[in-house]
């Protein structure tokens, strides 16, 4: 089996707060892709993915949470993805991993890391988008407030 290589497609770092960050015009020549983002924001919220700019109820995810509290498992449908709470002091990190990205016979399967610097919650996620069209774009954008300065966004294409 051959060894996978991760390009990178695209780095980003805030220099300014933003509410949303977009890669456009992704080639269809990777069969998998990976979103790396480090994020904290300029108030509470969380973060969200949408892709190819798809807003209708088109996301399903189980997702199981640890924090303080306990742990939990929840299935929701969504219009996008949600990621990690947000907040003015702690770092969030997030990888989403997009399965058969480039493939136009069957919906997306998407796998979610996230945690925080302090701890207090991590969780993972698998998911679907109910579409058959390949990756073209990808959206990250908060709730409400915005991306602090300093968040990085990192997206690759994985070929084999």
């Amino acid at each position: 089996m051959p060894t996978a290589t991760y390009i990178a497609l695209a780095n980003l770092t805030l220099t300014s707060s933003d509410a949303s960050v977009e890669f456009t015009s992704i080639p269809d020549t990777y069969r998998d892709l990976v979103l790396v983002a480090q994020t904290k924001a300029t108030g509470n919220t969380y973060g969200r993915v949408r892709v190819n700019g798809d807003t209708g109820s088109n996301y399903t995810r189980i997702r199981m949470l640890a924090n303080s509290a306990g742990a939990t498992a929840t299935f929701n449908t969504l219009t996008a993805f949600d990621l990690s709470d947000l907040n003015t002091t702690d770092w969030n990190f997030d990888t989403l991993h997009f399965l058969d990205a480039s493939a136009t016979n069957r919906d997306k399967q998407v796998l979610i890391k996230s945690s925080q610097t302090n701890a207090s919650e991590i969780s993972a996620h698998g998911g679907r988008l109910a579409t058959s069209s390949r990756i073209t774009s990808i959206t990250v954008l908060t709730n409400s407030n915005a991306f602090d300065i300093g968040s990085t966004f990192a997206l690759y294409g994985i070929v084999s």
